[in-house]
């Protein structure tokens, strides 16, 4: 399971001037270890991070599987929402038709029953 980042400090943003706050820097930590990097491969500057060789592909890699996983979450919500909504307009179109056979079927009684009593 993915870390957890550090609740921020409250007052505000984190940092107002060049060098990074502790906060700042065990966010920065949390991600990398979400993303499963070695602390030894990685260095934290006062504005970047500095990663070692095949760091950023690995992290790209786990990025791209966690929103491929995403995606097809997503994907399927999707689909299955469309098809709920397209059941339920075959059903509601299904409800008129059978009502306007019974008012077709109504119609043809009330008409049966008039020639009947004219005769």
């Amino acid at each position: 399971p993915p870390s957890k980042l550090p609740p921020p400090p409250p007052g505000g943003p984190p940092s107002q001037g060049d060098a990074p706050t502790a906060w700042e820097r065990g966010a920065c930590a949390a991600i990398l270890r979400a993303f499963d990097v070695a602390d030894e491969a990685t260095a934290l500057g006062h504005t970047k991070v500095f990663l070692g060789a095949g760091v950023a592909a690995h992290c790209k890699a786990k990025r791209e599987a966690r929103l491929a996983g995403l995606i097809a979450v997503v994907q399927a919500a999707a689909r299955g929402l469309l098809a709920r909504r397209s059941l339920r307009r075959r059903a509601a179109l299904r409800e008129k038709e059978e009502e306007r056979e019974r008012q077709i079927a109504a119609l043809q009684a009330q008409q049966e029953a008039e020639r009947a009593a004219t005769r």
